[in-house]
């Protein structure tokens, strides 16, 4: 334990101000597939009250229903409700959530009794490559986080104090993270493991085990009627990871600790062929050992927390490195814990501070990295010259990218619909043809999106006027074809 001060709080309120000079510029630039992906329902549902996507074949279940947990967008229909259509209003909710996660991550390492160690995580956190990805993106991992963290701190003030109606909270907290995403699971898992851990098996005949699944399943039923609502659907979006043989998952588990290192990519370029990021990785790894040898019991808790994550990816088809921001208050709580318990002399602990600064700023400079590649996709820019060559009450077919510019046109994806049938059914009035993903694949090193582009290309270059080239530095050189029936 250590004495209370004030200087903790100050770090925590630098760290804040920290993760928003990083988040906000070009906070609407660098618009791509999942941020749409996410959007679309959202703002169908603003309008008509169904959770789908409509630029889909409507041979596809999810024209029909989009069975993903249904908190992510809803609540970014929300917030699109109050602010407009505009990728800032999307992306705002994230940016909030991951703000709330630094201060948490303070307020988990207080109520462990060591504020130092809170403070040098939230500072490690706001740096975060992965969190601060998450904080500019219409995807769930930075609520994922935030309410992980909730559970995690009620859950452990709950042990303290005996509170059932914390437990009851935490399971509520635990449930709602499902409620964003099905990883949610690994928080529900964890937090149960946490409670075995601390109650042994005393836990079966505590009161608080209950009140925690009890919160649990309150925040799941809701979720759980909507996927009754409609089984086929749900059968379509959960059984897909089925389809995938445990050999093929691992075997591509590669992808996530690549780019957890900080391996260039055909979706991250760096200057440099280097693991950028895997001194972070090694100095996460040395916290861990540290705690082993000194604080037991520490290890054990953020073992048990993390662990289920790990498994549970390993199960998952997306092998998404974006994932470890959903572990990174608990990784840079290890990283400051061991700098405050373990690192007992003055200039043992200087030594470790100086190491944490190296990875704060050099975490820091990958992210400007992301800057200065987004600054070239001004997709708002890019929204104003689609609308005005694409006329409202048109329809059009491209990248599901573009859906969210068009939002208020008939809009098709090549994503889920093939261009012949689009052509049989939808007969689009206009194509957008030459984006980055149809002519280069979705960026994992393969020309995945060739047959889009064979089938595309030819024809409107034969068949359709071309009343637009609008050349883009990020999203490629566009074409929009006009085609006539």
């Amino acid at each position: 334990m250590e004495n209370p001060s004030r200087a903790p709080t100050v770090v925590v309120a630098a760290a804040c101000v920290l993760l928003l000079l990083q988040a906000l510029p070009f906070f609407q630039y660098r618009w791509v597939e999942d941020d749409s992906w996410y959007t679309i329902p959202a703002y169908t549902f603003m309008r008509t009250g169904e959770l789908r996507n409509p630029t889909f074949a409507d041979t596809d279940a999810e024209y029909h229903a989009d069975k993903r947990p249904p908190l992510m967008p809803l609540t970014t229909a929300l917030f699109l409700r109050v602010f407009g259509i505009t990728p800032a209003a999307a992306r705002f909710p994230q940016l909030l959530a991951a703000l709330a996660t630094v201060f948490l991550t303070f307020v988990i390492g207080k109520e462990l009794g060591y504020a130092a160690a809170g403070a040098i995580a939230a500072l490690l956190t706001a740096t975060d490559t992965f969190l601060f990805i998450s904080a500019r993106t219409v995807r769930p991992e930075a609520w994922l986080t935030f309410w992980g963290a909730v559970g995690v701190l009620l859950l452990l003030k709950s042990q303290r104090s005996g509170s059932g109606a914390l437990a009851l909270c935490a399971g509520l907290a635990a449930g709602i993270s499902i409620c964003y995403h099905v990883t949610g699971l690994a928080w529900v898992a964890a937090l149960f493991f946490l409670i075995l851990y601390d109650d042994g098996w005393a836990a079966l005949r505590n009161r608080r085990t209950y009140l925690y699944a009890a919160g649990v399943a309150a925040a799941l039923v809701p979720f759980g009627l909507w996927l009754l609502s409609t089984p086929e659907a749900t059968a379509s979006m959960y059984g897909r990871g089925q389809q995938v043989s445990w050999a093929v998952k691992l075997s591509m588990e590669w992808m996530r600790i690549r780019d957890f290192i900080g391996v260039p990519s055909q979706r991250l370029l760096f200057p440099v062929p280097l693991p950028l990021r895997l001194h972070v990785g090694v100095v996460i790894a040395i916290a861990m050992v540290l705690l082993f040898r000194t604080k037991r019991v520490l290890f054990t808790r953020f073992t048990i927390l993390i662990v289920p994550h790990l498994v549970l990816w390993l199960y998952l088809v997306n092998k998404t490195a974006r994932y470890f921001s959903i572990l990174a208050p608990l990784l840079y709580l290890a990283v400051g814990l061991a700098v405050v318990v373990a690192c007992q002399t003055g200039r043992l602990r200087r030594a470790a501070l100086a190491i944490c600064a190296v990875c704060a700023v050099s975490q820091m400079v990958g992210n400007a990295l992301v800057l200065v590649q987004a600054r070239k996709a001004n997709y708002p820019v890019l929204q104003e010259r689609l609308r005005s060559v694409i006329p409202l009450g048109a329809s059009a077919y491209g990248a599901i990218t573009f859906a969210v510019a068009l939002n208020d046109r008939d809009y098709s994806s090549y994503d889920r619909m093939t261009f012949e049938y689009a052509l049989a059914k939808v007969k689009p009035q206009y194509v957008i043809a030459g984006d980055r993903v149809m002519l280069h694949g979705e960026g994992h090193g393969e020309d995945d999106k060739e047959s889009v582009r064979s089938a595309v290309v030819p024809y409107v270059e034969r068949y359709g006027q071309l009343v637009a080239s609008l050349d883009d530095p990020f999203y490629g050189p566009l074409r929009v074809y006009r085609l006539s029936y």
